[in-house]
């Protein structure tokens, strides 16, 4: 697995429970727009797969600009 990008919405006080990544986050962006590129021609897994991999490459191009 890539890295996760961290907390997607940190609250400090919180640190037992950390929510939602921004991995998490980017890869439910990207869902509607796989959703409707495949539009019911394949599995959810597929569509799961793509939209994680759009959200891995946020991360990573994030990572990058910062360097």
């Amino acid at each position: 697995m890539s890295d996760d990008g961290g907390p997607a919405f940190p609250v400090p006080e919180n640190r037992e429970h950390a929510g939602m990544s921004l991995r998490e986050w980017y890869a439910g962006m990207a869902m509607p727009a796989v959703l409707a590129y495949y539009a019911n021609e394949t599995t959810a897994n597929c569509v799961a797969d793509d939209a994680f991999a759009y959200a891995d490459a946020m991360i990573a191009h994030s990572k990058k600009d910062t360097k």
